[in-house]
C-alpha cells in the first residue's frame, strides 16, 4: 500500500505506534499470570485494574483534547504521554507486590490517554481531508502490526533464554526487553513537526462542540451503540461452548490478523464512501457477527465471524476520528476527538456489566447478551442513517 500522499508526521507517528505496541503487547498479555502466580493477587484484581485503567484513559483523553486545543499545539502533550507510558512500563521490572502493579498500570494508561487525542488531532492537521481516512488507517495498521509482533517476541525471548519456562525471572526479563522499543518510540517523536492552528480554541469549547448538530447526532448514535458493544471475552466464551479450548487462540489469531490486514483498506474505504457510511458498514458487520454467534454456532460460522469482527474493528477505529476531523474546525480537533474517546471509554463499564448480567439469561436458546446487542446495534444503525449527515471533503 503506497503512502506517498501521507504526511511525514503521520508516518513518524505510525512508527511510534508500532514500537509502542510491540512494547505493550510483550508485557500486558503476561500481566494476569504475573499478578496471580508470581505476586499472589486475587483474580478480581485483574478486572478492577482494567476498569480503573480504562476510566483513566477516558478522562485523560478528555483533558488532553481540550488542553491541546487551548494551547493550539500538540507535540508537547504527545511526547509527554508517550514518555509517561514508557517510564511506568520500565518500573514493572522492580515491583514486589500486586498493588504496585495496579498503580503502575493506571499511571501507564494515563500516558496513553494524554497522547491519543493530541496525536489524532495532529494527524488531522497534517493531512488533506481527502486522505485523512487513509492516514488514520495507516497509523492503526502500524499499531496492529506491533500488537502482532510483540507477543511473538515475548514468546521467543522466553523460549530462547528460559526454555519456555515462565518463572519470576522470565517475566522480569521480558519486561526489561520491552522497555527498549518504548524508549525508541519516544525518540522518534523528536522528529515530528508541530502543526499549530491559526488560533487557539475559544473558551467553553465543550459547549461549542456539542452545539454542532453533526457532532451531537454522531455522539448520540455511538453512545447508543457502545452500550451494546461488549468485550471480546464474551465472543470467546460463546465459541468455547461449542468448540474445544485449544481452538480459542487460533480464533483470536484470525481476528487479530483480519483486524491488521483490513485497517489500511478501511482507511481507503472511508475516503471513498465517507466516514458516516463506512461506520454504518462496520456496524452491519458487527450485526452479522452477533447473529452468527447467537443463532448459527458452528466452526465455519465462528471462523467467518471472527474475520468480520476484525473488519468491523478496522473500520470502527478509524471512521469516527475521520468524521470528527471533517466536521470540526481545526482548533477543535483535539477536543472533539477527546470527547468521543472519553464517551466510549466511559460506556465500556456499563456495557460489560449489562453483558455479564444478561449472560445467564437464555432466550431463543442463546444468551440474552447477544439479543440485547442485536437490538441496540440495529437502533444505532438507524440513528446514524437518519440523523447523521454524510461527511464531505474537498480534494
Amino acid at each position: 500500500m503506497k503512502t506517498d500522499d501521507i504526511s511525514r508526521n503521520t508516518r513518524l507517528l505510525g512508527i511510534t505506534s508500532f514500537l509502542v505496541d510491540v512494547s505493550s503487547e510483550m508485557i500486558f498479555p503476561l500481566l494476569p499470570t504475573f499478578l496471580t502466580k508470581v505476586l499472589g493477587a486475587p483474580a478480581f484484581v485483574i478486572g478492577l485494574m482494567e476498569s480503573l485503567s480504562e476510566f483513566t484513559v477516558a478522562i485523560c483523553n478528555l483533558v488532553a483534547g481540550f488542553y491541546s486545543d487551548k494551547l493550539g499545539k500538540r507535540k508537547r502533550l504527545i511526547m509527554l504521554g508517550y514518555s509517561i507510558s514508557a517510564v511506568f512500563k520500565g518500573l514493572l521490572v522492580f515491583v514486589t507486590s500486586w498493588p504496585q502493579v495496579v498503580l503502575i498500570r493506571i499511571l501507564e494508561r494515563s500516558g496513553k490517554g494524554l497522547h491519543e487525542s493530541p496525536r489524532d488531532a495532529l494527524i488531522g492537521l497534517s493531512e488533506s481531508s481527502a486522505v485523512v481516512g487513509k492516514a488514520f488507517g495507516f497509523r492503526k495498521f502500524m499499531d496492529n502490526a506491533g500488537a502482532v509482533l510483540g507477543p511473538l517476541i515475548a514468546t521467543a525471548v522466553a523460549i530462547f533464554f528460559f526454555n519456555g519456562a515462565y518463572t519470576e525471572s522470565t517475566y522480569r526479563f521480558v519486561f526489561t526487553i520491552a522497555f527498549i522499543p518504548a524508549m525508541f518510540a519516544v525518540f522518534v517523536l523528536f522528529f515530528i513537526k508541530e502543526k499549530a492552528t491559526i488560533s487557539a480554541a475559544p473558551r467553553f469549547a465543550l459547549a461549542r462542540i456539542l452545539s454542532n448538530p453533526n457532532i451531537r447526532a454522531f455522539l448520540i448514535a455511538v453512545m447508543v451503540f457502545f452500550i451494546g458493544q461488549f468485550s471480546m471475552l464474551f465472543f470467546i466464551l460463546r465459541a468455547n461452548d461449542f468448540l474445544p479450548t485449544i481452538l480459542m487462540p487460533i480464533l483470536y489469531l484470525i481476528y487479530t490478523a483480519s483486524y491488521t490486514i483490513f485497517t489500511m483498506p478501511a482507511g481507503l474505504l472511508i475516503d471513498r464512501f465517507g466516514a458516516r457510511n463506512s461506520m454504518i458498514i462496520a456496524l452491519l458487520f458487527f450485526l452479522l457477527v452477533l447473529i452468527g454467534f447467537a443463532f448459527f454456532p458452528s466452526l465455519p460460522v465462528f471462523l467467518l465471524a471472527f474475520v468480520l469482527l476484525g473488519c468491523y474493528m478496522s473500520i470502527s477505529k478509524v471512521a469516527p476520528n475521520t468524521f470528527l476531523i471533517r466536521v470540526s474546525p481545526n482548533n477543535h480537533y483535539g477536543s472533539a476527538i477527546g470527547i468521543y474517546k472519553g464517551v466510549i471509554g466511559m460506556m465500556a463499564l456499563p456495557a460489560n456489566l449489562i453483558a455479564g448480567f444478561l449472560w445467564n439469561i437464555t432466550i431463543l436458546s442463546t444468551p440474552a447478551t447477544f439479543l440485547f446487542s442485536i437490538i441496540i446495534t440495529s437502533v444505532a444503525i438507524g440513528l446514524l442513517k437518519i440523523f447523521v449527515p454524510r461527511d464531505t471533503f474537498s480534494s
